[in-house]
């Protein structure tokens, strides 16, 4: 999802949502979005319904 895209999600200006997501990846130790979603999903910070699938 494009940055453009979470601050208007958001109501918050790009560079705050840019912020938000640099933050994000910090504090889950990875550097881009899929490691995020992958390391959310390994600890159960988000469910996929393929697993269950």
């Amino acid at each position: 999802m494009p940055i453009t895209t979470i601050a208007r999600t958001l109501f918050v200006s790009p560079s705050t949502a840019k912020t938000y997501v640099s933050r994000l990846y910090e504090k889950l130790g990875v550097s881009n979005r899929s490691q995020a979603l992958m390391t959310a999903l390994r600890i159960g910070l988000i469910h996929s319904d393929a697993a269950t699938a």
